[in-house]
């Protein structure tokens, strides 16, 4: 029968860039169809019903912020952003002169430093409508200290996060949130423990509380 798991389709991204106060999720949970289109209502109807049941409704809040905490970040975007922007500048004055897309290269700059904006803003926008939408308390702060690259590595739901980060890191998630945090070694070090967590192994589902919270583990080196 080959592969049959259900899959949503993206069908068009022409304006994805274009408002970080764009209100998406209240859009697609609209009963009235996106942007109050009647004709639409159909296209919010599945999702709709799946918010309904609360297994789905705590993974999708779950799923939500640790996009937002590790894959939308402004430094994530902008650098992405910075990528392709560099390696299709040189190009941009032909297309200038053949489709007339902008006025000059320091327009189209413009344009990409319009796309640095919406990296900027859009996270802090995209969990306020979430909590407005679902009626959920306010976020927590988790914080994730740099962990030593040399010592090891530390995992949230499947994210990594390694010592590239040479600083805390600011999680948001909401209470009642899970957490699977996995700490793992690196080559000559071994897992000791949480700093400030009653947790003793390596892996550790943690439920978000109601207050800021730090969360570190700790390796120690075991070769000399």
């Amino acid at each position: 029968m080959g592969d049959t798991k259900w899959r949503w389709i993206l069908q068009d991204f022409d304006r994805a860039f274009e408002s970080p106060r764009h209100p998406t999720l209240t859009g697609a949970l609209a009963e009235l169809g996106p942007l109050n289109k009647p004709h639409l209502a159909w296209s919010t109807e599945l999702f709709r019903l799946l918010m309904g049941d609360r297994r789905f409704r705590a993974a999708f809040i779950r799923r939500y912020t640790d996009l937002l905490n590790f894959h939308f970040t402004p430094e994530r975007v902008i650098g992405i952003v910075d990528q392709y922007a560099q390696q299709i500048e040189s190009e941009v004055p032909t297309h200038i002169a053949r489709w007339q897309s902008h006025d000059s290269l320091d327009a189209w700059r413009h344009s990409v430093e319009s796309l640095r904006d919406f990296a900027r803003n859009r996270p802090a926008l995209a969990l306020n409508e979430l909590r407005d939408v679902l009626s959920l308390p306010a976020p927590v702060t988790v914080t994730v200290p740099a962990v030593p690259k040399e010592a090891g590595h530390l995992e949230i739901n499947g994210f990594t996060l390694s010592g590239d980060h040479d600083s805390a890191r600011p999680l948001q998630s909401f209470p009642g949130t899970s957490l699977r945090l996995v700490a793992k070694a690196a080559p000559c070090h071994r897992f000791a423990g949480w700093k400030g967590l009653q947790a003793t192994k390596p892996v550790h589902d943690l439920v978000v509380g109601r207050t800021p919270m730090v969360v570190e583990p700790v390796f120690e080196r075991e070769c000399h």
